[in-house]
């Protein structure tokens, strides 16, 4: 069985991910199918069959899959409270 990979951003709501799952069913007794999304979250995640290997991104990919509020969200959750104090004296440093 030939192998596929399937690169996409995320399986939230849209015509995009929808023919993608449409595509995966028609295809996955063909072809051995890896389906990467650079965000691993979306409403149609559950309708991926279950044939298809899914995996996500782990490097600064993953941003390509999110939409600008929630990288942001995301990127504060991660830092902190802590290293935030740390960067507001940097810029009022001047440096």
């Amino acid at each position: 069985m030939k192998k596929l990979l399937i690169v996409n951003n995320n399986m939230k709501i849209g015509g995009v991910q929808k023919s993608l799952c449409n595509l995966l069913w028609n295809i996955c007794g063909e072809y051995d199918v890896t389906l990467c999304l650079f965000d691993k979250n979306g409403e149609y995640l559950d309708d991926i069959p279950d044939t298809v290997d899914v995996i996500a991104c782990d490097s600064l990919f993953r941003y390509l899959g999110m939409s600008q509020a929630e990288s942001v969200q995301q990127s504060v959750s991660k830092c902190g409270t802590e290293s935030r104090r740390s960067n507001a004296g940097y810029a009022e440093d001047g440096r």
